[in-house]
């Protein structure tokens, strides 16, 4: 008998087979994780892209097309995709300000008080630069 655990009996083989699980496992939930970075980290990056170049495509137009132009037909599923495409942008970039901000406040350790107003405020004012910025500083590097 190699003892006791919650009450059922548990031979020696059955522990070793459940710790290798485990330790399998512990190197699967690591490559999970820096996956999850990684993909936080695109999401925290295109919304910033995206709404850039889509200013700077618009201040192009602006100064270079006529004001009463019409946009030609074919042209105008494109200017529909990228207008949606620029809603998903500041949605998500919104989105991505409140959960970094509370995450900045409440769960990183890493930031004393002052800091923790200070990145508060740069992503509630600059969440365009602040979000990407923040998610390389806090994020990936955890």
């Amino acid at each position: 008998m190699s003892g006791l655990f919650l009450g059922a009996y548990i031979n020696q083989n059955e522990i070793l087979r459940i710790t290798k699980i485990f330790k399998e496992n512990e190197s699967i939930l690591r490559e999970v994780r820096v996956l999850k970075r990684i993909i936080s980290g695109i999401i925290s990056i295109f919304p910033t892209v995206y709404i850039i170049l889509s200013t700077v495509i618009l201040f192009y137009i602006l100064i270079n097309v006529e004001p009463d132009a019409i946009i030609r037909v074919e042209y105008r599923i494109y200017v529909v995709i990228g207008l949606l495409l620029l809603v998903v942008s500041v949605i998500t970039e919104f989105v991505l300000m409140i959960v970094y901000i509370i995450h900045s406040v409440a769960a990183n350790n890493r930031l004393t008080t002052p800091y923790k107003i200070v990145w508060a405020l740069c992503l509630w004012f600059f969440n365009v630069f602040a979000v990407p910025v923040y998610w390389y500083k806090y994020i990936l590097k955890q």
